[in-house]
């Protein structure tokens, strides 16, 4: 026996088997890829072109402050008077023959398969409908450079608004 007589042999300690060390590892990749999909998939983000909240904070002015209560007496509520909403303009004439907003265009070129309406403007984005050539539109926003291209948001007669390419529009005289 080695350590002579007397002497307990030296002992090794446990070894982990194997099958534990993949079981954590498995565990924690599921973790790490169950993370990412929350991460990418369910946090919502914002789209572009959509509306943004807007926080108002009101405050009370010495000129606008309440008068004081009686002790007992009911609190009455506060209510926010909204500012009021600026006068509304007509849109300036754009000059002659130049795509602007407040401009009435034609649908032209488009080999007589009309002109696509998108959500937003990206060739991508959902279809709301097809302008048919000849359709007169008018442009209501815009003008923004995306994938290669001039988009102007534009609506049809029948109320319908959506994103157009710039390609397929000509200046009602």
């Amino acid at each position: 026996m080695p350590g002579g007589p007397g002497v307990p042999p030296p002992t090794r300690p446990p070894s982990t088997p194997v099958i534990w060390l993949l079981a954590a590892g498995i565990v924690l990749s599921l973790a790490l890829v169950a993370f990412l999909v929350w991460l990418t998939v369910l946090t919502p983000r914002p789209t572009s072109g959509a509306p943004t909240a807007t926080l108002t904070v009101i405050t009370a002015t010495p000129e606008t402050a309440a008068p004081t209560q009686a002790p007992g007496s009911p609190t009455p509520e506060a209510t926010a008077t909204p500012p009021p909403a600026p006068p509304t303009e007509p849109p300036p004439t754009p000059p002659p023959g130049q795509i602007a907003i407040g401009a009435r265009v034609q649908v032209v070129g488009t080999g007589g398969a009309g002109l696509s309406l998108r959500q937003q403007p990206d060739p991508n984005a959902p279809r709301l409908a097809i302008a048919a050539e000849g359709e007169v539109l008018e442009i209501i926003g815009g003008a923004r450079q995306i994938a290669g291209y001039t988009w102007w948001q534009v609506r049809r007669g029948d109320g319908v608004e959506g994103w157009a390419v710039q390609n397929y529009m000509q200046v009602v005289p």
